[in-house]
């Protein structure tokens, strides 16, 4: 494979659409068939959303090293980033693309422009990591570099970019796909917390507020875990949660497709889904009144006498 012309792209339309069917025709095959060789495989494994996740998302950085150092990382996210870019590239999608009659300067090729770029690169980044961290070599078929660590200044831009919009006279219109992860730490949170009502606690005496930290919550949560339904396992809303604490906290950056896996991975337990004819936003975690009320309490006895939770709001579950 010339990885050359793999992450080769112009940020242009007709650029972007030849790229798009070249994937799809060729280029993912290639890909796999170019990653394969190079983990001595002959075939990638068929694995669940689950045991993906478990796979490639690290909890703290020593994990983190630990992940470096074993080959199903990179095989994980090999299967990963084909997954997600595939499932970008579909069929109605396309042919919505090959219609689109783009301006000058067009904002969606930018952006896609600037999505796909950072895939490929990503995709090639993935694989000189596997010679270099695993195989113990310099890579000689690759050269793609990117900067690991986030910088302050982007994030002051991509402020400017959240208050006017991607397109104004007061920001620029640059796509910091990585600042999603800082979005996947708040809807978890935020997710979790409106679930059972738990936005914090006051203190009674003084009625000051008192935090309640996410990992308490999911602590209780997973000793009932066995007694109550939701969309995505707590185990790996924790993992997923820590990993996205990493970036927030320390700037370190991470492949492209990690997001776009949980945007799909994480959507019924978000968004909710259509169950028996109906939609319900909060469906996606399902509980009897009963275990409901034992995981309230549970969280109120680990806050001590002094405090009382500090509910705001109906609890954003479906009751059976």
């Amino acid at each position: 494979m010339d990885t050359y012309d793999f992450t080769k792209l112009k940020k242009s339309h007709k650029s972007l659409l030849n790229k798009f069917e070249f994937l799809i025709e060729e280029g993912f095959m290639e890909y796999e068939e170019f990653a394969l060789d190079l983990f001595e495989m002959n075939s990638l494994p068929n694995t669940r959303d689950t045991q993906i996740a478990e796979q490639i998302f690290y909890r703290n950085l020593n994990d983190r090293n630990n992940k470096f150092e074993q080959k199903v990382y990179y095989v994980s996210n090999t299967i990963c980033f084909l997954k997600c870019t595939r499932n970008i590239l579909s069929e109605d999608f396309l042919e919505f693309f090959r219609n689109y009659n783009p301006s000058k300067n067009d904002l969606m090729v930018y952006n896609y422009f600037q999505l796909f770029q950072q895939l490929l690169y990503d995709s090639m980044i993935l694989l000189e990591l596997y010679e270099e961290d695993i195989l113990g070599e310099k890579s000689r078929n690759i050269n793609v570099w990117k900067n690991p660590i986030q910088h302050n200044l982007t994030l002051y831009h991509n402020l400017k970019q959240a208050i006017f919009g991607q397109l104004s006279f007061h920001a620029n219109r640059n796509l910091e796909i990585d600042f999603s992860v800082t979005r996947i730490r708040n809807m978890i949170e935020l997710r979790l917390r409106q679930a059972f009502d738990v936005m914090g606690a006051c203190h009674s005496s003084t009625n000051s507020f008192v935090p309640i930290q996410l990992d308490d919550i999911l602590e209780v949560l997973k000793k009932f875990q066995d007694d109550f339904e939701i969309d995505v396992p707590i185990h790996i809303i924790r993992r997923v949660y820590s990993w996205a604490n990493i970036y927030v906290h320390a700037g370190i950056k991470d492949f492209t497709w990690k997001p776009l896996f949980i945007l799909e991975y994480f959507k019924t337990l978000m968004s909710g889904s259509k169950r028996d004819g109906k939609l319900n936003a909060d469906n996606g975690i399902r509980i009897s009144e009963d275990t409901f009320n034992k995981i309230r309490q549970s969280i109120e006895s680990s806050i001590g006498p002094e405090n009382e939770i500090l509910s705001i709001r109906k609890p954003k579950v479906e009751f059976y």
